[in-house]
């Protein structure tokens, strides 16, 4: 049985202009093994990520990606992120621009 002052952690959370379902997260590490050569996220990185949005976490924090790569490279990354994004129960939020906050 859930303790009362814990049902908070369930409970959706605005944070900016974004709410996220829970209060559950996953912060920013790094992983060995989950990118290419390019630094672009590899299957490996897909399934890890995919099954934490799975799993219900309300929040992910990924690592940080490379700025500038080439267009294949760029392209690739683009099919993962979707792979991820694109796993039930998940909304993602991606800020590649320089210098900026997130939306």
């Amino acid at each position: 049985m859930l303790n009362p002052k814990h049902a908070v952690l369930f409970e959706p959370i605005k944070i900016g202009s974004v709410t996220v379902k829970n209060r559950y997260s996953l912060g920013a590490m790094t992983i060995i093994g989950i990118t290419d050569e390019y630094g672009c996220y590899n299957q490996r990185a897909v399934n890890y990520y995919g099954s934490i949005a799975r799993g219900g976490t309300g929040l992910i924090v990924t690592e940080i990606a490379p700025a500038s790569v080439s267009i294949d490279s760029a392209d690739t990354m683009r099919r993962r992120r979707s792979a991820i994004i694109n796993a039930p129960r998940s909304e993602v939020s991606i800020n590649n621009k320089p210098n900026s906050s997130p939306p």
